[in-house]
């Protein structure tokens, strides 16, 4: 049996030839951060900022020491995390088309968001309910000339926020 000699890698030297991929990959890398920024910019300016996040979010990757990135990410989270607490005052007050109208605008800043999506669907499901309930218990409560009934629903209505359409007419007929 040989002997066989064991070969230690020695420290790497970097040939002509990588000196040069390393500088093409420092200026991709750099241009890549420049589009994204842009592409920050312009999702600002949509008002998409869910998109924004995703720019964001790669400047991270490529430069994880960008404090102006992390600053702008809070700044939209925190941003979205008062939109659905309000979304949620809403709600709790009984007013769903008021808590679907900012879901809505959530929806478009952060489309890809499928929990503010199905938080929206629910919101107007509700809003439609209330609406269908309105359409039957008022004029039934009409018909029968329970008149004090038909202002506790409509006082109850004027502060819900949902829209029905013939509303007005009882109210006239109330007073």
């Amino acid at each position: 049996p040989r002997d066989r000699a064991v070969v230690r890698p020695g420290p790497r030297r970097q040939t002509p030839g990588s000196a040069e991929a390393s500088g093409l990959r420092a200026e991709a890398n750099e241009l890549h951060l420049k589009l994204a920024r842009r592409c920050v910019d312009d999702a600002y300016q949509a008002r998409r900022f869910g998109l924004a996040l995703t720019f964001l979010d790669q400047i991270l990757a490529a430069s994880p020491g960008n404090a102006d990135a992390r600053a702008a990410i809070e700044k939209i989270q925190q941003r979205r995390r008062e939109s659905l607490a309000k979304v949620d005052e809403c709600l709790a007050d009984g007013n769903p088309a008021k808590a679907a109208a900012l879901l809505e605008k959530l929806v478009e800043q952060f489309p890809e968001d499928d929990s503010l999506v199905e938080q929206l669907r629910r919101c107007r499901e509700q809003k439609t309910e209330v609406g269908e309930v309105v359409q039957r218990v008022i004029p039934t409560l009409a018909a029968e000339n329970k008149w004090w009934s038909v202002q506790r629903e409509l006082d109850h209505l004027s502060h819900s926020g949902v829209q029905v359409r013939g509303l007005a007419d009882y109210a006239a007929k109330v007073k």
